[in-house]
């Protein structure tokens, strides 16, 4: 490790607490953030639903404002029987998506919808989906701009190479990040086949500058435990940093992940159907999680340079049982995904 890491990383523990208290996170202007007029094409407003439940139903819907002319859709889901389909289009003119969404209440309750097409997952055949959907939160927001432990920001910025321009790329794709869980309740029709839906779930808010071929590859792995503990794990690589974080979330209690690190073979462009997830939380203990994919729906982004593969599946952690996703991403270039 350079010589200078212990000064370095004391540097920007500094600087990054000195930026917390200077600049709290404000729920309700999130939960209210508006696109502003001027942004490019480059900036973010996404909002998105991951609803899981023990018995094999998955439901994913995602809402994201691309500037202000165009829009991301997800709409994909999958019953218990092992029926997926998904939406088979991802980018919309702004007024012409087929999904919409409202705050009822702030960090407590949001209303989210899709009317459109989608198709089966193995087949192609098209059909109609609808839903129409509340999230009600069972639990406080997670804000990674300010709940993870600075300590870790701060190894991970101190370990890179420090130029004038790595500050300013970090600077530049700042964008904030939170995460919060809760239940969905709501109706969903495939086809004129309507059935209610009452899923545990995760949602989760960021706004901000994520331009996708900058991107690497990353991992998110978000497990939702029929025991009502939350295991949340990722990793992001980036030309000038490369980040891990997440959390564990057991009885009220939130705990930093340390460290995640995947044990199994892992191929560029896939989700490896069985493996572990190793985790180290801030508090010293570790945990180790089984993971098995079930299903996994892709979403290529800017015209196919990155990619994000969602996958969907069942979990088991400390002979507790659960579902949740297991999401990789890829950048086209092959020797970004080392």
């Amino acid at each position: 490790m350079n010589i200078f890491y212990p000064l370095k990383k004391a540097l920007i523990l500094r600087s990054l607490n000195k930026r917390r208290n200077a600049h709290p996170f404000l729920p309700d202007e999130a939960e209210n953030y508006t696109m502003p007029a001027d942004a490019d094409e480059h900036q973010n407003n996404s909002y998105y639903f991951s609803c899981h439940n023990a018995a094999g139903n998955s439901l994913l819907v995602r809402h994201a404002q691309r500037g202000p002319k165009s829009v991301e859709v997800w709409f994909a889901y999958r019953d218990a029987a092992g029926r997926a389909v998904m939406s088979g289009r991802q980018l919309y003119p702004a007024g012409e998506e087929p999904s919409a969404l409202k705050c009822v209440e702030p960090g407590a309750e949001w209303a989210f919808s899709y009317d459109g097409e989608a198709q089966a997952l193995s087949t192609g055949q098209p059909m109609r989906a609808k839903l129409d959907a509340t999230f009600i939160a069972s639990g406080g927001i997670f804000e990674f701009g300010h709940d993870v432990d600075a300590r870790i920001m701060a190894d991970a910025i101190a370990r890179e190479k420090w130029s004038r321009a790595f500050f300013a790329e970090l600077q530049s794709n700042d964008q904030v990040h939170y995460e919060q869980p809760g239940r969905v309740k709501g109706t969903l029709e495939l086809d004129g086949e309507s059935a209610a839906i009452d899923l545990p779930a995760m949602r989760d808010h960021s706004f901000g500058k994520r331009d996708w071929n900058y991107m690497n590859k990353h991992f998110w792995l978000m497990a939702l435990m029929e025991d009502g503990r939350q295991l949340n794990a990722n990793m992001v690589s980036y030309p000038v940093l490369k980040l891990m974080t997440g959390y564990y979330l057991d009885g009220g209690r939130t705990v930093c992940v340390e460290q995640a690190r995947i044990e199994g073979d892992v191929t560029p462009h896939e989700v490896p159907r069985a493996f572990e997830l190793a985790v180290k939380l801030a508090d010293g203990r570790t945990l180790k999680a089984a993971c098995r994919c079930e299903e996994v729906f892709p979403f290529p982004f800017a015209d196919g340079a990155y990619t994000i593969y969602e996958g969907v599946g069942a979990f088991e952690l400390e002979g507790a049982r659960g579902r949740g996703v297991m999401e990789f991403g890829w950048n086209r270039d092959p020797a970004r995904c080392v």
